[in-house]
């Protein structure tokens, strides 16, 4: 990755954590966080329907329009981003597997993980991420 690509990237992510930061709103109850293990004879996930209760009518499904809890509950379900925020409250790992900041403070470079592919099977890019 060359020093533009990382800086444009940086800026990017800088930027979406910047719009993060202003459409949150702090709610009084802490969200319920529930950990599901399928068991053994539960069979593949693409032959059973997911469902999913949402306490609120969602607005926008956009990462970058969503307002309310409903919106950002289904923009959670539906995109992922180089990070996320966890169940603390902490930034955790989501497309990127770990990431540096340089001693300025400007540049940072995320590492995707290998593993990372969009719903056809194929890899996900530095170019998607930039295109994204």
């Amino acid at each position: 990755m060359t020093r533009t690509d990382s800086l444009v990237v940086g800026t990017l992510v800088a930027l979406l954590a910047l719009i993060a930061g202003l459409v949150s709103v702090p709610t009084l109850l802490p969200a319920a966080v529930t950990t599901v293990t399928p068991s053994a004879s539960s069979g593949p996930a693409a032959s059973r329907p997911y469902r999913e209760g949402v306490l609120g009518r969602p607005v926008s499904v956009s990462p970058l329009s969503a307002r309310t809890q409903a919106d950002r509950d289904l923009v959670a379900l539906v995109f992922a981003g180089l990070v996320r925020i966890g169940p603390a409250g902490t930034i955790v790992p989501d497309l990127a597997e770990r990431w540096s900041v340089d001693d300025s403070g400007k540049e940072w470079t995320f590492f995707l993980r290998d593993d990372a592919r969009w719903h056809d099977g194929e890899p996900v890019t530095v170019d998607d991420v930039l295109f994204t």
